[in-house]
């Protein structure tokens, strides 16, 4: 048996695909306009007008979700050796950690809201709260960083719910302060 490789075997060559003057990536090194509109880089966000009816409450733009459900998909998706140290609070937010990751969502997070009134009866709770999924608030800072919309279509298609909206924070003194 032969211990010597192949002759074409030895003339190959390893690289790591990058010609002189270019980084690992392909990208030139040299030419800082090769960053310039890349995929990679934050979208617009959504286009989103703040709410206009109570505007100096605390206000969260997102979608109604059952707690059974919302629990559910956290032990469904949870490893099975996690599970018996898993409390509901726990499994709900392992769901939407999972929200977060398919989604690209940061902002997402769970919120009580006042019950307007026309919420589904299955999301509402002994208190008259409605459970919400919050994509952001009307507050400065979580307004200015909404994600942009293909992701909140993409949370609408996980969730299977109809369009987001505005509902006002449950707390009787949550307010937004004056500009």
């Amino acid at each position: 048996m032969s211990t010597q490789l192949p002759e074409d075997f030895q003339k190959l060559q390893v690289t790591d695909g990058a010609e002189q003057g270019e980084s690992f990536h392909g990208r030139s090194k040299l030419e800082p306009e090769a960053l310039k509109n890349k995929p990679w880089q934050r979208s617009a966000p959504m286009e989103l007008e703040l709410p206009t009816h109570h505007r100096r409450r605390l206000q969260f733009y997102g979608f109604p979700v059952n707690r059974d459900w919302l629990r559910g998909v956290g032990d469904r998706k949870m490893k099975p050796e996690d599970r018996p140290f898993a409390d509901d609070t726990c499994l709900i937010a392992y769901a939407m950690q999972l929200f977060r990751f398919f989604t690209r969502i940061t902002t997402l997070k769970y919120e009580y809201v006042r019950n307007p009134g026309d919420a589904p009866p299955d999301c509402v709770n002994a208190d008259n709260e409605v459970l919400i999924v919050s994509i952001c608030s009307n507050l400065k800072d979580e307004y200015r960083t909404r994600p942009p919309q293909r992701n909140v279509d993409r949370l609408q298609e996980i969730l299977k719910a109809g369009p987001p909206r505005w509902w006002e924070d449950a707390e009787m003194d949550a307010y937004v302060k004056p500009k």
